[in-house]
């Protein structure tokens, strides 16, 4: 019997031959009425896999489909309230512009590592995210979930508790929490070491601990803290380094600049560590062959000399988090600053918690 839809009569026994039926036809629910084409077969299950926490997840499938309590959905339901965007009060609140297209974002979004400006040719989150997204790395997908989170957060911070956003801050945030997560499951997967945390030098000795990292439109950036016994920072530096994408001589090069950062401010000891173990491995042995990395190597012994004792170390990613947090900053950020007599707020929390 075609275009018959089965009907259950007392929701508990079915009988093919005593049950009513219901002629009709089945429909299908657009769940997006006014996107241009269809999502991609993978998108949702991608969605699931994203290596981010479960709310996170959920409140982009939300934000997908359009059901966040934006004031514009809340006023389609019939609810008294103005229908306008929390940031700028002018265009009707939707989800797309709240989180995303709204003018008070686009220097939010501008300030990203990543280049998201293709936000401009699409009218929904779920047509941005399926077509653009489709050419994303995990770190790009993970750092855009949590920063729509967060944007969402600081709305709502705004709307219920007129609390006014420090949005300079957020990428700082979204960082943090996206190298927490991955560090977590780094560990889960049995790469856990003795060392947990950063320890002070002893003696007159100060620490300078170094990172690097490449950046998505070609070059990278370097920086990296100095502290002393205490625990107390007397120096912090970011550096943008355009000639080199290879993160081992960016390691090296990190270290190179955080020496001579050192020497200005006339420290006389000096313990340097760095999570790049190929590079703590060239420091502290003897090579012959030619190479980038090498010729770095080699200057940095030289600046060495300068000093009454320097050594080299390798450290785990969560002994070094301070120096690595500052380059993720200034991947979003700040470049080309070196700070001595004050660091930014959200450096010195980092430290804070680091000691």
């Amino acid at each position: 019997m075609p275009d018959l839809i089965r009907y259950i009569g007392n929701e508990k026994t079915t009988s093919v031959w005593d049950d009513a039926w219901l002629p009709g036809d089945w429909h299908e629910i657009n769940l997006f009425p006014d996107l241009q084409g269809r999502v991609s077969d993978g998108f949702w299950k991608h969605l699931l896999k994203l290596p981010v926490l479960p709310k996170h997840k959920a409140f982009l499938w939300r934000a997908c489909l359009g059901i966040l309590p934006t004031n514009y959905a809340l006023a389609k339901r019939g609810v008294e309230i103005d229908e306008r965007c929390e940031w700028c009060g002018n265009e009707e609140e939707s989800s797309f512009h709240v989180l995303v297209e709204c003018p008070l974002l686009q220097q939010f979004w501008a300030h990203s590592r990543f280049d998201f400006s293709s936000m401009r040719w699409h009218g929904s989150l779920v047509e941005w995210l399926d077509v653009e997204g489709s050419w994303w790395s995990t770190e790009q997908w993970g750092l855009c979930t949590i920063a729509l989170y967060l944007v969402w957060e600081m709305r709502n911070l705004k709307k219920f508790e007129s609390i006014l956003p420090r949005m300079e801050q957020l990428w700082c945030k979204v960082t943090l929490l996206w190298e927490e997560m991955e560090e977590v499951s780094h560990n889960v997967k049995g790469r856990e070491t003795s060392l947990s945390r950063w320890e002070k030098p002893s003696g007159a000795a100060v620490k300078l601990n170094t990172d690097a990292g490449t950046l998505p439109m070609g070059g990278g950036i370097v920086g990296g803290v100095i502290r002393n016994s205490d625990g107390h920072c007397v120096g912090a530096f970011t550096e943008g380094c355009g000639w080199s994408t290879n993160p081992m001589v960016l390691e090296a090069e990190a270290i190179r600049r955080g020496i001579e950062f050192a020497l200005s401010l006339g420290t006389e000891d000096i313990i340097v560590e760095c999570d790049a173990k190929l590079v703590i491995d060239f420091l502290c042995s003897g090579g012959s062959e030619t190479s980038p990395l090498l010729l770095i190597c080699n200057q940095i012994k030289l600046l060495c000399g300068s000093f009454k004792s320097s050594s080299f170390r390798w450290v785990p990613r969560c002994c070094n988090k301070v120096a690595h947090f500052l380059v993720s900053l200034a991947k979003d950020s700040i470049q080309d600053v070196r700070w001595v007599d004050s660091l930014p707020i959200a450096l010195s929390d980092v430290i804070w918690f680091d000691v």
